[in-house]
This record gives C-alpha cells, structure tokens and sequence, in this order.
C-alpha cells in the first residue's frame, strides 16, 4: 500500500508539471500573435501601400497561429471526454492531398522552403477522412515551422494491405534523447518563454492518439542536423471493417 501510494504521488505530481508546463506555454502562446494582430491593427489604421500589404499579411498570418492553437486545444478537448470516435469510409488519397496542397499553398513561409506532394497513383483507403487529414496537416505544419531552408516532401504508398504516408524534410531534426517524448501532452524539446519556435506541445500528441484510434503506428527517422522524417502507417481497412467497400470506391 505504502508503494502504491508513493507511485500515486509521483504521477499526480508529474501530471500537475505537465499542467503548470501547458499553463505557462498557452499563455505565452496565446498572446504572442494576439499582439501581433493589436499592433499591426493599429498600424493599418494609418499605413498605405506596401506597408499597409505587409500589416496585413502579418495580420492573417498571426490569425491563423491563433486558430491552430484553439483547434489543437479543442481537438485535445474531444479526445480527452471520448467524444469524438473515428468514423470509417473510403478516402481517396489524391484528393486528399491535393485539398491538403491547396491549404498550404495559402500558408505563407520562407521562399528557401520547397513544399513538394509527391504524386500518388490510385492509393485509396478505408478510414476517418477527417483524423488523417488532422494528422497530416499537423506533421506538415511541424515540418515548415522547424524547416527553415532546403525542402520538405509529402509521400504515400500503399503496400501488403497497408498505406505509408511519409513527411520527410531537412530542418534543425530532433536530438535522439528527445525522441522517446516528443509524442507526450505539452512536451516539447524546448519549453522556454525564450525558445525559437512557437508551439503549445499537442500537435505530436494529437496526431499520436488519433492513430491509435484509426489502428495505425508512427516511426520517427530524426537527427540534429539532418532532417526529420515521420512515416504514419495505416491498414487498407481497419480490423473489423468491411474490405470489399474500399476496393470497389
């Protein structure tokens, strides 16, 4: 009993970090592109020409870190009170990516960063439309903000009844003493209010529990330096769904 009380010490102690940690990081978060959006909106009010399209833009590029972090933050939400069970049916992965290219040819980032989506030929799946494309989008995301020149390369293949979707790039990469963590809640390599990347540690999270509800794994290839590549695999069709509906779409 003695033992047992001590681990329920340890891991409620651990648990009140994470939420001290997660604190700490969505406000710091939270406000920085909330400034942005008070300060440029103020500049608007008397700029013109190419000042007024570079206030602006800063504007809409704030506002969409703002939205990332609530999405991610309700997301969390859903997952965390079981209210958001996958729904299976086919996906046709061109399309998906092709919808997923569109997003972020909207996104704007460094002109030294090359985003290619590398074609795919008929692969088609039965799973959640909606979880993989959260999935994706999140590992892409995290693959432009840590990516500051040289490339990143969106891939899928389909093979003994799975399908390999991998996220390749060349940014800073990830220690490999991090590497065991960085699928934790409101991890992240680099918690500090001074840190170089913006961030509230859920996306690798996220994209972690959603594949275990649509029976899928994540491998890691990383190194300082070197890159990252994240490789999601998933089955043609989960255990327990119909096959035949995936092959004749």
């Amino acid at each position: 009993m003695a033992l047992t009380n001590t681990q329920l010490v340890e891991q409620l102690e651990r648990a009140s970090r994470m939420k001290s940690e997660f604190v700490s990081t969505m406000s710091h978060e939270l406000r920085t592109p909330l400034h942005v959006i008070m300060g440029y909106a103020d500049m608007l009010a008397e700029a013109e020409g190419d000042e007024r399209t570079m206030a602006l833009a800063r504007v809409r590029h704030a506002s969409r870190e703002l939205l990332d972090l609530i999405e991610a933050t309700l997301d969390l939400g859903r997952m965390e009170a079981g209210q958001d069970p996958p729904i299976f049916a086919p996906v046709a992965v061109s399309d998906l990516l092709g919808e997923l290219a569109a997003e972020f040819a909207a996104v704007p980032r460094s002109a030294d960063v090359d985003l290619r989506w590398e074609p795919v030929n008929g692969v088609r799946l039965r799973t959640d439309r909606r979880k993989l494309k959260t999935i994706l989008k999140n590992l892409v995301g995290n693959a432009l903000k840590f990516t500051a020149t040289g490339e990143i390369v969106v891939s899928c293949r389909a093979a003994d009844a799975r399908c390999a979707f991998a996220v390749r790039d060349t940014g800073v990469g990830v220690a490999e003493a991090h590497l065991p963590v960085i699928f934790e809640m409101f991890r992240q390599v680099d918690s500090s209010d001074s840190r170089s990347y913006s961030g509230a540690g859920l996306g690798l999270y996220i994209v972690h529990r959603l594949l275990g509800q649509l029976g899928g794994e994540i491998a890691v290839d990383s190194g300082v330096g070197r890159g990252s590549t994240f490789t999601v695999t998933l089955p043609l069709t989960p255990p327990g769904q119909p096959s035949r509906a995936a092959a004749r779409s």
